[in-house]
């Protein structure tokens, strides 16, 4: 602790003093101090246009005094496809917390690393006076694709002429093109019966994929996660999965 004395005496030197006044000055110099492996880079990876992946954002307050956190996105693009769990926050000392960050998109959608287009930005601030410490630029890579396929011949089966009783068979092939298993259902156009059916199993898998994210999302909260990858949509009752390509016979 250290000491200054105050002295008062009129400014027109006619020799008039105040008694001698002792200030005690009693200041701390501290430093804000993160979790030296925080994780700044975040590789969302192949993702399918219109399902949901997080990953986790690793903060501990490793200082003496409490600090703040916040995070800003500028852009209304970025808005619509990144959700940021908790936004904003205070760490007392020694505090940890796993912030999620779930990427998803309605279209297909590809960033990469950059850090002068960077609209994630987490703000550090000192605990107390809520004074700006640092400014950490949160850099993200994605890849939202949507399930390409090709079917060969693209519309008609030709039988050709045929007797009455007569069997004849043709084949088409579908063809996975894209990076995602997927699944395919085959029925009579006219059934509206068979094709709601089918609309409705794939409303059910969707939901189930999204709550399959979801609860991986809570198991990443733990510190140290490890990153799972996302596990292939088995395919339902009377459907095929198409791979690489299947051959689907019509008789």
């Amino acid at each position: 602790m250290e000491q200054i004395k105050l002295e008062v005496e009129d400014v027109e030197n006619q020799g008039v003093k105040q008694e001698e006044k002792t200030v005690q000055l009693d200041a701390e110099a501290f430093d804000i101090t993160l979790n030296e492996e925080m994780q700044t880079d975040l590789d969302f990876g192949n993702v399918r246009v219109g399902e949901p992946k997080e990953l986790p954002l690793y903060l501990k307050n490793q200082g003496q005094y409490p600090i703040s956190y916040d995070f800003k996105m500028k852009k209304t693009s970025t808005k619509q496809i990144f959700t940021i769990t908790p936004m904003e926050g205070k760490l007392q000392p020694n505090e940890d917390i796993n912030i999620m960050v779930k990427f998803l998109s309605q279209v297909e959608k590809k960033l990469t690393m950059n850090k002068q287009n960077s609209d994630i930005m987490l703000t550090i601030l000192e605990g107390e006076q809520q004074e700006k410490h640092q400014e950490i630029p949160i850099l993200v890579s994605v890849n939202a694709v949507f399930s390409k396929f090709t079917i060969s011949p693209l519309r008609n089966l030709n039988f050709g002429p045929m007797l009455d009783g007569q069997e004849a068979k043709r084949t088409f092939e579908i063809r996975n093109d894209g990076l995602f298993e997927f699944n395919y259902a085959i029925c009579d156009d006219s059934n509206e019966e068979e094709k709601q059916k089918i609309l409705e199993q794939r409303q059910r898998e969707k939901e189930g994929l999204a709550a399959a994210a979801e609860e991986e999302g809570e198991d990443k909260k733990g510190k140290g996660a490890k990153k799972a990858e996302p596990k292939a949509a088995k395919a339902g009752k009377g459907k095929e999965s198409a791979l690489e390509g299947t051959v689907v016979q019509v008789g």
